[in-house]
């Protein structure tokens, strides 16, 4: 259970970070 709110929280890290870094 842990395992998968980690993958939900750092794939929303992830495409915060990729839409910060579009130009």
């Amino acid at each position: 259970m842990a395992g998968i709110l980690e993958s939900s929280e750092n794939r929303k890290h992830g495409l915060e970070m990729a839409i910060r870094m579009q130009p």
